[in-house]
């Protein structure tokens, strides 16, 4: 038996619980809505900086062998990350060591050692990081991509690039961000196990009450801006293919078409690109479709590898122009698209910890557990058509083509 358990401490600070009766492994995850998008100038990458402090000693864990010490004790799994919208941290644990686990996260997260030569080590390791994934052929695609996508906006934010490297970072600097960071209506407490909601509360009132109710972040409401960033790729036989539309807000109804659009196209072996790119013409390994969604703007794209990109593309504008669901297809898609978030919901604690945070950062509240189901069940096929006709325009494709 499971329940999705959502309330507010007195300053704004929201504790979502989604309870699990006899699971007695759990997670944790304390989500900031704020991330790169947020920076301000001077500040690139610092959230960045930030979540790397956060994870190097706190008040009472002054070093990363305490830290440590409580984590392998537990037989825990402690990791941060940060986004565009948003920096989080998550553990996952055994039931019995949830006030340990609490104990740690919120003094990781509201008293951080902000020492200067921590902040120095960990501008050093991020400017590598970001030098190696510069090289990493995923991540690149998905620079140009964003970058295009939201060329000229606050959303063109991404955390490898070299004009992204860490500079100035200090003390001080950091030590406000993080007081910026610590804003109650911009924060959301996690739990998936068999954690009671008030033992949840609880603690969140405990360690979390104290801070002072603050006036949300309001964000400057951008938009898709597409321009076409050519990058200069090696020459070489293979290529990893992106075709990339600019899309929608995630606070718009249409937002759940795109991935039921996603289902029917890619993914298993009976969906349209798939049987035609690989199965008919031999041009693909796979094909993906996705979409990267911020609150109030976002993009779709679909990516593939080919000894024959300008064959292949040829063959997905032919595919999409004449893209036409029927009834038939739109029932199976939002079957399969249902039973692919309840699997994965109810089985994975990772995937399930980052749908209520992503829920959270883009919406701004964690909507009941039976709201996304409902929403994909009352997609009809004017909804998807209407996506279709607005979004799959290649006229503003964008292609980036990588060795």
């Amino acid at each position: 038996m499971s329940s999705l358990i959502t309330s507010k401490l007195a300053n704004g600070l929201h504790v979502v619980n989604y309870e699990i009766k006899g699971l007695k492994a759990g997670a944790l995850a304390i989500w900031f809505r704020q991330g790169y998008r947020d920076e301000r100038v001077g500040e690139e990458n610092y959230y960045h900086l930030l979540e790397h402090v956060m994870l190097s000693g706190s008040r009472r864990y002054p070093s990363e062998f305490e830290i440590e010490q409580v984590v392998a004790d537990t037989g825990a799994y402690l990791n941060a990350s940060t986004w565009l919208e948003h920096l989080c941290l998550t553990t996952e644990f055994l039931i019995e060591d949830l006030e340990k686990i609490f104990d740690l996260t919120a003094d990781l997260t509201l008293a951080p050692r902000l020492s200067q030569k921590t902040i120095d080590r960990e501008t050093k390791i991020i400017n590598e990081e970001m030098m190696k994934n510069a090289t990493d052929i995923k991540r690149t695609m998905n620079y140009f991509s964003t970058i295009s996508m939201y060329h000229g906006t606050p959303l063109a934010h991404l955390a490898y690039d070299h004009e992204r490297m860490v500079k100035d970072a200090t003390a001080e600097k950091i030590s406000k961000l993080h007081q910026r960071l610590l804003n109650p209506s911009g924060m959301a407490i996690i739990s998936i196990g068999d954690i009671p909601h008030e033992r949840l509360l609880t603690l969140t009132q405990e360690y979390y009450g104290q801070l002072e109710k603050q006036t949300p972040l309001i964000r400057e409401r951008a938009k898709p801006v597409p321009k076409t960033i050519e990058p200069d790729w090696p020459e070489g036989e293979t290529k990893h293919i992106r075709l990339c539309w600019p899309a929608i807000g995630a606070d718009k109804s249409e937002t759940y078409v795109f991935p039921l659009i996603n289902m029917h196209l890619t993914g298993h072996e009976d969906s349209i690109l798939y049987r035609e790119l690989r199965l008919k013409r031999g041009l693909v390994y796979n094909v993906k479709a996705f979409n990267n969604t911020a609150s109030d703007a976002g993009y779709w794209y679909i990516d593939f590898t080919s000894s024959k990109p300008d064959e292949a593309i040829t063959a997905v504008r032919k595919i999409l122009t004449s893209l036409k669901l029927t009834t038939e297809d739109l029932t199976r898609a939002k079957l399969r698209l249902i039973h692919q978030e309840r699997r994965l919901f109810r089985t994975n604690f990772q995937y399930a910890i980052k749908t209520l945070g992503i829920s959270f950062h883009l919406l701004g509240r964690i909507p009941p557990a039976e709201e996304t189901e409902r929403k994909i069940e009352a997609i009809v096929l004017s909804d998807v058509e209407k996506v279709i006709a607005e979004y799959l325009d290649f006229d503003k494709t964008m292609i980036i083509k990588t060795k």
